[in-house]
């Protein structure tokens, strides 16, 4: 008889929820507040807090800029290569 597991796996985040929580993490990391984040990026704050909480999805552009910034290839911000993403959930690790 097969028995199913006791703790299913838990589904990869969709991307764009992973790569709010990695520009998340990530601008923390340096010191990056939203409202620095916001006019380095020629948003509003609160445009940068709904990205950032994953109310709006950022554009490929978006996170090109903000890649830029960070000093990081795009697709760290998407893949999360450092662990940022967990870092940034509560219970991720």
């Amino acid at each position: 008889m097969i028995r199913a597991s006791a703790t299913p796996a838990r589904p990869a985040p969709p991307l764009s929820a992973r790569a709010a929580g990695n520009v998340r993490a990530e601008a923390a990391r340096r010191g990056l507040t939203q409202a620095d984040m916001a006019g380095l990026l020629g948003m509003s704050r609160m445009a940068v807090s709904d990205r950032y909480r994953g109310r709006t999805p950022w554009t490929l552009d978006e996170l090109s800029t903000v890649a830029g910034i960070l000093r990081l290839d795009v697709c760290e911000l998407i893949r999360g290569g450092g662990g940022a993403y967990l870092e940034a959930v509560p219970g991720g690790r």
